[in-house]
């Protein structure tokens, strides 16, 4: 502290922090900078589209990339919803996720998918026929003079009790347990 401060007065600190950073060359598009699946833009790359920029980033954030232009480095926005993570945890989530997806598809996915769409299909199959079924069977009552109501169900017999009235069984038996 005595020395006084180590940068050099005048000399922009970010920007000397972004030239070490690691860098990639992208050709600016329309919809401006990708980099890993991830898209950046920034209002000054739109006059630049189809030329090609250095892109400095941070591997400690994937929000922001610094493109270098005209000799100084613009903070361009991820576009999208990304969460504030580092690029290690980012592509150790991603890859996490194509290996589950990976191993998803070597477990049968096509065919679990073609099964449930064949036994979809048979399920509307069958229950067409079972309506066509129907009406056809209501037509030819119809033609028959038959009405649609259903026939009263069969009142069904109850069966006969086996209980004893009470003066066939004395006044000590009912009490007494029958073997």
């Amino acid at each position: 502290r005595s020395q006084g401060p180590l940068v050099p007065l005048g000399l922009d600190e970010t920007a000397l922090v972004r030239r070490f950073l690691p860098w990639v060359e992208r050709t600016v598009k329309a919809y401006g900078i990708q980099i890993g699946y991830r898209r950046y833009w920034h209002t000054s790359l739109a006059s630049r589209i189809g030329q090609k920029v250095m892109v400095h980033f941070d591997e400690r954030t994937i929000q922001e990339v610094y493109p270098e232009v005209e000799g100084g480095f613009v903070s361009a926005a991820v576009v999208g919803h990304y969460p504030d993570v580092s690029l290690a945890e980012w592509e150790a989530a991603r890859n996490e996720r194509f290996r589950a997806g990976r191993a998803y598809q070597d477990n049968g996915a096509r065919a679990e998918a073609a099964r449930l769409i064949h036994a979809n299909r048979s399920d509307v199959l069958s229950a067409t026929a079972k309506t066509r079924r129907a009406r056809e069977a209501r037509k030819r009552a119809e033609r028959e003079g038959t009405s649609h109501t259903r026939a009263p169900a069969r009142a069904t017999a109850e069966p006969a009790s086996n209980w004893l009235p009470v003066a066939e069984l004395g006044e000590d038996t009912w009490l007494k347990r029958i073997e």
